[in-house]
């Protein structure tokens, strides 16, 4: 259908049949006809119905996350810095190298059988007593020109004894180290008389030329250091050069061909001699030697099949050396190829990062399918290393898919059909569509073709929406996907700051297993990264430290830590004074990032604590906002300790009937938030003012887009 609409706008922007009508008049389509290639081509559509039913389906999303092809726009700023896995790995020497490792990138199989034989050419080439022969093989492929490559073909010995005998006549015919020079095709010696005659004849004509413009000389009566020469130039003939000063014109035999600043060409009987006797001698020649390449082309070509196949083995055997290289540089170990939907890998690293990385890499294990588990959900703090863990999961299912080596130390992997991602998003205006929309996108992709044998990797997917909305629908997704069982639910990689989202998907299918990454956490506020996989969860994500480690202001970080904290107590917000002027109390701004990163119920339940409040407690808090300005900050606190002690008297005659909304807009007030119903009421601690003191059961929160707010 796709290519049906293309072929009419086709029409359209041609106007075909209607050039010279209005542009409202459209291309008059009178029939649609179709046709297919089966009948007329059954050997050629039935070789490519198999070749396509073994590709692995890779998007175009997954290839830019995963970084597995370079960007086609790249800027000499960034050359160098967004490094491909195809540029890692190319080590090919000739250019049809380059273009079977580039096909083999973009079509990974999974026919067993041709990985299979790829990785066997990949541990000959990457072994360290066959380093000699390897690079022999190399320097050699670097010679092979470019050609169209055609189907991989087995190679025969007939086909090289063919192919040899071609070799030999043309290295007998042509002569390559004058071509090199000419810059054009030509023949050796002795091969035609007639070439040969002409080919002598043109090699001693600069000696007889020197003869006939000494003649000429002395004849027009000119000397020596008048330089007159006699000239053979192609297309145009034997030619006399003069002086620019000599009177041409009076001489009746002459014609003036062109003239120079620094000479005059002219023509008269003794060029007129040598025209006819020599003619275009040059051209001749050429001619003479196309007419024999051309015969020797006649011969090559009947040869053509055969040549063609080993031009497509040489470029199979570059490609091969090249993954046999990058597999001995850098310590790359062969996958075991199972029929068990599971991907295990000991040890395993991001090819790319582990060269870029100022320290030393850290590799971690994976394993999925096994025992049933076959989602694992990472949870972590920031910058902890979990896009780079799943990236790594999914270039070991790539490289798996296309023979060859993976950075393991050990792997076991099942065939996967199918490699998915969320996890790039490349915005356009063109598309009409928004950031959240375009990640929607990709996860119904994954949702409408990933089975059982697919390979689904998630990063923090919802982010771009309200926390609602966005751990709805991932957990929605998770449910989805958990509740077809071990068999037909793919691999799953979800990384995710939704630290609830355990309560929302049934772990009681035994399906999921959740994974984090060990820091420490040291004095002063600072967070010390192990990147070591573990099992189990957090609920925290040290945005903090990983705000000031990237140059945020300290006082910034302080007035967040004291927001923070305010929060967590349930302190109205207008009580947190912006009183951040210099850094000299930087000691109590550590100290309140301590108590942030010491706090065990997490960042996200302080949220879910703060965007939630009674309905009669909003309509409260927006008559409170338009209070005139005028009122003194101590009347201000008084009204409110009144306010919040009439509150909680009816909280607690309401008891549990009380509506729970959201905060975020009045507009919003009769919608019921999901998760204050989902999640457990906690007890609150006691919230003390200047003035009073109250204490009560439950928590209210400030209205953080009141007047009264931040």
């Amino acid at each position: 259908m796709r290519s049906f609409g293309a072929l009419l706008l086709f029409l359209d922007e041609t106007r075909l049949g209607v050039e010279m009508e209005p542009l409202t008049v459209t291309p008059p389509i009178k029939s649609i006809k179709t046709f297919t290639l089966f009948v007329s081509f059954n050997c050629v559509t039935h070789s490519m119905m198999s070749f396509s039913e073994h590709l692995v389906d890779i998007d175009y999303n997954t290839i830019q996350a995963l970084d597995i092809l370079p960007k086609e726009v790249e800027s000499k700023k960034s050359a160098g810095k967004n490094q491909s896995l195809f540029s890692l790995v190319d080590r090919c020497r000739s250019t049809v190298g380059k273009k079977c490792l580039r096909k083999w990138f973009r079509n990974p199989t999974t026919d067993r059988a041709v990985l299979v034989s790829r990785q066997i050419c990949v541990h000959y080439f990457k072994q360290d007593w066959n380093a000699e022969v390897t690079a022999k093989v190399a320097s050699t492929l670097g010679k092979v020109k470019a050609l169209n490559i055609s189907n991989e073909l087995n190679a025969e010995t007939s086909l090289l004894r063919e192919v040899s005998e071609v070799a030999c006549i043309a290295g007998s015919i042509i002569n390559f180290a004058e071509s090199k020079i000419q810059g054009r095709v030509t023949v050796m010696p002795g091969i035609d008389d007639e070439l040969d005659k002409l080919r002598d004849t043109y090699e001693s004509m600069p000696m007889m030329l020197t003869a006939i413009a000494k003649q000429e000389s002395l004849r027009l009566g000119l000397t020596p250091f008048h330089n007159v020469a006699c000239v053979y130039i192609p297309l145009v003939g034997f030619v006399l050069s003069l002086p620019t000063d000599f009177p041409a014109e009076s001489h009746e035999d002459m014609s003036l061909v062109y003239a120079t600043s620094d000479e005059l060409r002219v023509k008269n009987v003794t060029t007129e001699r040598l025209d006819e006797e020599y003619g275009d001698i040059l051209m001749k020649l050429i001619d003479s030697q196309t007419a024999i390449i051309l015969t020797l082309k006649l011969t090559v070509m009947k040869k053509r099949r055969s040549i063609t196949k080993l031009l497509n083995l040489a470029a199979r055997i570059d490609a091969l050396v090249a993954l046999g290289l990058i597999a001995a540089e850098n310590g790359w170990n062969c996958p075991t190829l199972v029929d068990e939907p599971i991907i295990e890998a000991l040890e395993l690293y991001h090819p790319i990062s582990v060269l870029v990385v100022k320290k030393n890499f850290v590799p971690n294990e994976v394993s999925s399918g096994r025992n049933g588990i076959k989602a694992s959900i990472i949870t972590g703090p920031n910058a902890c290393g979990k896009s780079v863990y799943m990236k790594s999961i999914g270039i070991l299912a790539f490289l798996t898919h296309i023979g060859s080596f993976v950075p393991a130390r050990h792997a076991k992997v099942g065939l996967v059909d199918r490699i998915v991602t969320r996890m790039f998003t490349v915005d356009s205006v063109l598309d009409g569509m928004s950031t959240f929309a375009k990640d929607v996108e990709q996860v119904a992709l994954a949702l409408r073709k990933a089975t059982g044998s697919s390979l689904v990797i998630i990063d923090e997917f919802g982010k771009g929406t309200m926390t609602e909305v966005g751990l709805s629908l991932l957990a929605s997704c998770m449910t989805y996907w958990m509740q077809k069982g071990p068999t037909h639910c793919p691999h799953i990689f979800l990384s995710s700051h939704f630290h609830s989202l355990p309560k929302f998907i049934p772990l009681d299918l035994n399906i999921a297993t959740f994974l984090t990454f060990t820091v420490l956490r040291e004095p002063g506020g600072q967070i010390k990264y192990l990147f070591r996989l573990t099992p189990g969860t957090v609920d925290c994500s040290f945005a903090m430290a990983v705000a000031k480690e990237e140059g945020i202001p300290m006082p910034i970080i302080a007035r967040a830590c004291r927001i923070y904290k305010a929060i967590k107590a349930g302190t109205p917000l207008k009580e947190v004074r912006a009183e951040v002027k210099t850094t000299d109390d930087e000691d109590q701004m550590v100290f309140d990032m301590d108590i942030v990163l010491a706090d065990d119920n997490g960042f996200m339940d302080a949220i879910e604590t703060f965007v939630t409040r009674d309905k009669e407690k909003a309509f409260e808090e927006l008559n409170k906002s338009s209070m005139s300005e005028k009122t003194k900050d101590v009347e201000e606190r008084e009204e409110d300790v009144i306010s919040t002690s009439k509150w909680h008297i009816e909280r607690n005659r309401r008891a549990r009937t009380a509506s729970i909304v959201s905060s975020r807009s009045i507009a919003s007030m009769d919608q019921i938030s999901v998760l204050d119903f989902l999640l457990p009421k906690k007890k609150m601690k006691v919230v003390s003012t200047e003035e009073s003191e109250v204490t009560s059961e439950f928590s209210r929160s400030p209205d953080p887009f009141s007047d009264d707010g931040v």
